[in-house]
């Protein structure tokens, strides 16, 4: 532990000499509490990882968002922290400054290159992403009280940053949310089968098993949710996990062409699920009939649909560059919205918050959203 608290403040400590530039939008309503974070970089001694490349078990990069004590917007994390962190998924050695450097202007150089394929006078530069200041200070003294904890399950192959904002939002909300990358069975790269699944769902129920040794965690309370392919592990943790309260889906493989995947899995079984259920999908109406979701019969159900969401939409990275600078053309009420029916959602099963329940029977323009932007589906 204080090996990876110290790796983590040598990254922070090192990207900390910019002065982060200052936000100039806020497309979501953060809560009452400041946002914590930190990591923990822990190894799991029951599974053999590379052993080959010196690494014998798996090592586990696991990030933490947390409500915390109010502390000073001058605190607030640089982005690049996060994607810093990204060079430390494996080997746990902190890499050398210039690589760090050059890894982060690399990656999101070209996640920002994408972005202008859709996102029209896109003008913030790399170094405007790296800087822009995040929501969470690191390391921030915790909220001496328990909350409910939500696992996030990234999609394929991604870092469990993937979805920083709504990890931020939700802390900021009263909930211990804890990730960890997407990995395959014996590597960073996720494999589309049975064995990649049960890698992700084995890790999530690792790092539940290391909240149960956290003070602030609620461990009656129990809430998941995964994007993409990180959702077919938070399906079947749940069936192996039956603690689990509430599930989140954000446009998951398990209505797409992984459903038939996903069946295969040893003790799938949707009677096992009985459990709240969110699912939440892309605009492309001729994508799913919803094979999984038809499948459930022991669960309250809700489905949504973003009408202006293609699925890589479903990740962070376009609102946050957004957020930077006012004058990019990009619509992040589609995000918000995401993140508002997801924390109503968890409030509404986690917390028993009539208001949250409110939301979930509300229309969308009673709950301050365009139909335009999110409707609610019935199958």
């Amino acid at each position: 532990m204080g090996k990876a608290l110290y790796i983590g403040f040598c990254l922070l400590t090192y990207w900390s000499i910019y002065s982060p530039i200052e936000l100039q939008t806020k497309p979501l309503s953060y809560g009452f509490y400041q946002v914590g974070f930190r990591t923990e970089q822990q190894v799991d001694s029951t599974r053999s990882y590379q052993p080959d490349r010196g690494i014998p078990y798996r090592p586990l990069s696991i990030h933490i968002w947390y409500p915390a004590r109010k502390a000073s917007t001058e605190n607030l994390m640089p982005y690049r922290t996060y994607i810093g962190l990204e060079t430390q998924r494996e080997g746990f050695v902190t890499t050398d400054s210039n690589q760090v450097r050059a890894f982060c202007t690399n990656l999101v150089g070209g996640y920002r290159q994408y972005a202008t394929t859709f996102m029209k006078n896109l003008t913030v530069s790399v170094d405007d992403i790296l800087l822009a200041p995040t929501k969470a200070v690191y390391n921030a003294a915790p909220v001496h009280r328990k909350f409910p904890v939500i696992l996030y399950a990234p999609s394929l192959s991604k870092p469990a940053n993937q979805n920083h904002m709504a990890c931020e939002y939700l802390a900021s909300h009263g909930y211990v949310v804890i990730s960890a990358a997407s990995a395959g069975k014996h590597g960073q790269t996720m494999t589309k089968d049975t064995a990649g699944i049960m890698a992700q769902v084995r890790d999530l129920e690792y790092i539940m098993a290391q909240a149960y040794q956290l003070p602030a965690v609620d461990t009656s309370r129990v809430g998941t949710f995964g994007f993409s392919w990180g959702s077919m592990a938070t399906v079947i943790y749940q069936m192996r996990n039956p603690n689990v309260k509430a599930l989140a889906c954000w446009d998951g493989s398990t209505e797409y062409q992984d459903y038939d995947l996903i069946k295969t899995v040893s003790g799938y079984n949707p009677a096992q699920l009985t459990g709240p259920y969110l699912y939440l999908c892309n605009q492309n109406e001729d994508w799913s009939t919803f094979p999984f979701f038809r499948s459930l019969a022991n669960t309250t159900k809700h489905l949504y649909r973003l009408k202006k969401l293609e699925h890589a939409e479903f990740t962070a990275y376009w609102s946050f560059y957004a957020s930077i600078k006012p004058t990019t053309n990009y619509q992040t009420d589609s995000y918000r919205a995401v993140c508002h029916y997801t924390l109503s959602f968890f409030d509404a099963y986690l917390k028993d918050n009539k208001k949250a329940k409110r939301v979930l029977q509300n229309s969308s323009e009673e709950n301050g959203f365009s139909s335009k932007t999110i409707a609610k589906l019935s199958i």
